[in-house]
């Protein structure tokens, strides 16, 4: 949804800096990268100055599970990089985050092997296109509202 370019984006796993750099030549303001990778980290960063595009990236060199939350970031993109029990642990502390905070968030998943995860009340898959072998991309919305109809449920 071309709304979706009012907010950042933040890619977990940033490697080379690509999506940051195609994100903001592609309508994004301002973006956030997670690289683990000591040299990859470097790479991003270079690749960003020399693109010119710095002032509106941030990249830091850390685990993607040391996320936090920084106003306008609510556009995640994840290349199925890690395991089942790490994408997990990942999407609840952003589900527990926006519950919270009470706003919406696109998630866009390259690959996505555990498709599964997202197959709850508070995601709907808004686009796909996978093929046979799993290759393409999804993109999921998170809607924190329904959180409050399950818990009246369960009240009643």
């Amino acid at each position: 949804p071309n709304h979706i370019f009012q907010y950042s984006l933040v890619d977990f796993g940033s490697g080379s800096g690509r999506v940051l750099i195609e994100a903001l030549k592609n309508g994004f303001n301002k973006v956030y990268g997670y690289e683990i990778s000591k040299n990859l980290y470097k790479v991003s960063v270079k690749n960003v100055k020399d693109q010119n595009l710095y002032q509106n990236t941030i990249i830091y060199n850390k685990n993607f599970l040391d996320w936090k939350y920084e106003e306008g970031q609510r556009v995640f993109f994840i290349y199925n990089t890690s395991s089942k029990e790490v994408i997990k642990f990942l999407i609840d502390n952003l589900k527990q985050k926006y519950i919270e905070l009470g706003l919406e968030f696109w998630i866009i998943y390259v690959t996505p092997e555990q498709d599964e995860i997202f197959q709850s009340e508070f995601f709907d898959k808004i686009f796909s296109k996978v093929n046979r072998q799993g290759t393409g991309f999804c993109i999921y919305k998170f809607i924190p509202s329904r959180q409050n109809t399950i818990k009246q449920d369960i009240d009643e």
